[in-house]
């Protein structure tokens, strides 16, 4: 498989960073409808698994595309 061009890591950055936001808004969301603490949904927010994955990903991503 051939890497991928600056374009292309520049789009696939974009989408990952948007869909992780979108993310962050519905859990939130799901949680102030629960009427959850502040402090609750921000500790819900730093241990969502998916969260912290596309963290990694993005970081890498973001490494990866500073080399090129």
């Amino acid at each position: 498989m051939s890497e991928p061009t600056p374009a292309e890591l520049e789009e696939c950055l974009l989408q990952l960073k948007e869909y992780q936001k979108r993310l962050k808004s519905q859990v939130t969301i799901a949680a102030q409808k629960l009427q959850m603490p502040a402090q609750k949904i921000q500790s819900t927010l730093n241990s969502n698994s998916e969260l912290e994955n596309l963290e990694k990903i993005i970081n890498h991503l973001q490494t990866k595309h500073k080399s090129n």
